[in-house]
């Protein structure tokens, strides 16, 4: 999760561990973008915040993550984190619901074109915010590709459901869902 705070530290630590992995055939998926570490919150309760401005974000996290995507990470965990000085108003909106942080400033500002995986559903920090069924079109808009809904749902149909009147009734963008399976595939 993390090699402390030192950026350079950081970029050099996690840059070396994705490459032993990749060594021996695996996959990182580093954890959980925008960063995590700024509040002392839980979020498997409620909703942490980042409270970094853009330009100390940008200096710190957002170095390192730029790092790791020009390292060829090709997939990336986003948390239930808001980031609230990316956000319209500072709105304080969890990362894996946010076309801000996950669509505008990962894939275009940073440059990720690769799979984005969602952080457990099963959080509060994020159904403490959203109805669940709200929760799977907010974040299939927001840019996840894949969503984990570990320990609640035993049969996906419902789910299938939902985000096919979704698609049906414009709510998603069948581009979007095109998207998600280009990433998933590549």
């Amino acid at each position: 999760r993390s090699w402390g705070d030192d950026v350079d530290r950081v970029i050099k630590f996690t840059l070396s561990y994705i490459k032993g992995m990749r060594d021996y055939g695996m996959i990182a998926a580093p954890k959980h973008f925008p960063g995590d570490g700024v509040d002392q919150y839980d979020q498997h309760l409620l909703t942490t915040v980042n409270s970094f401005s853009r330009e100390e974000w940008m200096n710190t996290y957002g170095k390192i993550w730029k790092a790791l995507i020009d390292g060829g990470v090709r997939t990336i965990m986003p948390g239930h984190i808001a980031l609230p000085a990316f956000e319209k108003d500072n709105a304080i909106i969890p990362a894996t619901a946010s076309y801000s942080l996950l669509t505008e400033l990962l894939r275009e500002t940073l440059g990720f074109d690769g799979l984005i995986v969602s952080d457990a559903i099963s959080m509060g920090s994020i159904l403490g915010q959203y109805d669940l069924d709200d929760c799977y079109i907010n974040m299939i808009n927001a840019g996840c590709d894949i969503i984990l809904f570990p320990n609640i749902i035993d049969d996906c149909s419902h789910i299938t459901d939902v985000l096919e009147a979704a698609v049906t009734s414009g709510k998603i963008k069948l581009e979007r869902i095109k998207n998600a399976i280009f990433h998933i595939w590549q």
